[in-house]
């Protein structure tokens, strides 16, 4: 009956020992996932961004470039931050 018992305890332990690694396997592809599609689309953005800043320095001064560049990004940020607001609130209730 101990030797039954020991053979019962070490399956649950192997069992646990691979839904965790299961689990960690699962969450590194995610990861190599998310990090694969968000580096090419930062080059990307940072590639459209300094075109654009070229292109509106042919028009613009300095200073009205980096207000129309500055502009979605400060609104993005404001957006974000009042959605997370009106979410948090609406998640509590």
């Amino acid at each position: 009956v101990a030797v039954a018992g020991c053979v019962v305890a070490v399956a649950g332990c192997v069992v646990a020992v691979a839904w965790a690694v299961a689990w960690a396997v699962a969450w590194a592809w995610a990861v190599t996932v998310a990090v694969a599609g968000a580096v090419p689309a930062a080059v990307v953005a940072g590639c459209v961004v300094a075109v654009a800043g070229y292109e509106l320095r042919k028009s613009f001064s300095k200073v009205n470039t980096f207000i129309i560049l500055a502009s979605p990004s400060s609104l993005g940020l404001g957006l974000g931050w009042l959605a997370h607001r009106i979410i948090s609130i609406i998640i509590q209730n």
